[in-house]
């Protein structure tokens, strides 16, 4: 959005980002820019607060009043974490219990995680009629062929090949992570009146998930790689730096 906002001024049209890196920002300049420092896809904080978020856009609205840029302005809040009463605080983000990661009572990884698919596809659905709207879908693969292009990378490296003609296994490989990412969380989100932050489910999916597993499974394989391209989104962009650092501290 910063390197857009460049190409938008050039035609005459003032506008305001909302970064979410702020390395980024500093380092492409964006005429107006409000830094937040959110979770990656929540630019305004977290869902369902819509009076922190009208606060997030009141601050990037103002910096239309800056005579002169550019302009990065930090906003001063963290996002609010979802209240949780002591009754329905069990220490669980997701509605259903899975095994950790290196528990083996299925043979392979990837039958683990298209079990753990099957059982969260109808909260998914769920959470799908109640909001009527998902993330999931860029990749063009329903969940179950998401795990096994993943799962294929993870062993093959770029021989396993893409099925979505015309997209690179690299290009899929970011698409793909995203939505199951996306499809899990989503899922998760279903289970009534119990919400949690943003960090919760970070932790919930990296650490205890059997797709978390084969994420950070692609990310090794990818990282060994000799496709450059493959070896680019494997480290840099399939997990996000919040995991990174629940990761870390966790080994």
């Amino acid at each position: 959005m910063c390197a857009l906002a460049h190409w938008f001024e050039a035609a005459g049209l003032p506008t305001v980002a909302i970064a979410l890196i702020r390395e980024h920002a500093e380092a492409m300049r964006p005429p107006r820019a409000l830094w937040v420092p959110f979770e990656l896809g929540r630019p305004l904080g977290t869902p369902n607060e819509p009076a922190f978020q009208r606060r997030v856009l009141a601050a990037a609205l103002a910096l239309f009043d800056e005579p002169e840029g550019p302009v990065l302005s930090d906003f001063p809040d963290e996002a609010p974490p979802a209240a949780v009463t002591a009754e329905e605080d069990d220490g669980l983000f997701c509605p259903v219990s899975f095994p950790s990661p290196d528990d083996a009572r299925a043979p392979t990884l990837i039958e683990r995680v298209c079990d753990e698919i099957g059982r969260l596809q109808p909260w998914h659905d769920l959470a799908l009629a109640r909001g009527r709207r998902s993330t999931v879908g860029a990749s063009g693969l329903e969940p179950l062929a998401i795990a096994e292009f993943l799962d294929a990378v993870a062993n093959e490296g770029a021989g396993a090949g893409s099925p979505v003609p015309g997209v690179s296994v690299a290009q899929l490989l970011k698409l793909a992570g995203d939505d199951l990412t996306a499809f899990y969380h989503e899922a998760a989100a279903a289970r009534p009146d119990v919400r949690h932050t943003a960090e919760d489910a970070v932790r919930w999916f990296w650490t205890e998930t059997q797709a978390g597993a084969l994420l950070l499974a692609v990310r090794d394989a990818g990282a060994a790689s000799d496709d450059p391209a493959l070896k680019a989104v494997a480290t840099r962009l399939l997990v996000p730096r919040a995991a990174e650092a629940i990761l870390a501290e966790r080994a």
